[in-house]
């Protein structure tokens, strides 16, 4: 029976560095400018750009030859659309297992939770998931968020964090080797550093 990791899925680390330049605010006090820079930990790769069209194929392409199951997470707080809720009825013969919880990869909800639902990997669930054009487009009203794959043993695989225009893959998933050609295509759309 597939159970989802909830621990082990690798954290993406946000540090805001400060520079030394000075700018002035609309005030007229001068305020040091700051970035965020994003680090993720050894063996993850962060996209650089959203996943789309032939890049968003080649991800699942690449998950129904080797990823058991998907997950789309179903904020309580958000409102949905009527064809984001005839989504959640099509994919119902799927479903595999769920979890109300105020965390799953990449988010930590304060003071709400979601209906996270994890779905098989089948030709019939990916068609559903083919219909959008990006990873990124996986956003309330019209869809649940946060498209994540995982491993038959619960280990999760690409994830995105839909709203913050964010997502990653871990190659310590399957291993580099396996993941090459898919690396491949993704650097060709440049959505990953030239290999």
């Amino acid at each position: 029976m597939f159970e989802p990791r909830v621990s082990g899925w690798p954290r993406i680390r946000s540090i805001v560095r400060v520079t030394d330049r000075v700018v002035s605010t609309p005030d007229g006090s001068p305020h040091q400018m700051a970035y965020e820079d994003r680090e993720a930990l050894p063996g993850v790769v962060l996209f650089e750009k959203e996943p789309a069209g032939e890049a968003y194929r080649a991800i699942l392409d690449f998950a129904a030859a080797h990823c058991h199951a998907f997950a789309l997470a179903w904020r309580d707080q958000l409102l949905f659309d009527p064809a984001a809720l005839d989504l959640a009825r099509r994919l119902e013969p799927w479903l595999c297992f769920e979890r109300h919880t105020h965390e799953w990869p990449g988010t930590e909800l304060l003071d709400s939770k979601a209906w996270v639902r994890w779905y098989t990997v089948t030709g019939g669930s990916l068609a559903e998931v083919a219909e959008a054009n990006g990873l990124y487009d996986w956003l309330s009203p019209g869809l649940p968020e946060d498209l994540a794959f995982y491993h038959r043993d619960g280990r999760g695989w690409v994830g995105s964090i839909s709203h913050e225009g964010e997502g990653w893959l871990d190659l310590e998933t399957f291993g580099a080797d396996l993941s090459r050609d898919l690396l491949r295509v993704l650097a060709d759309h440049e959505v990953v550093s030239a290999l």
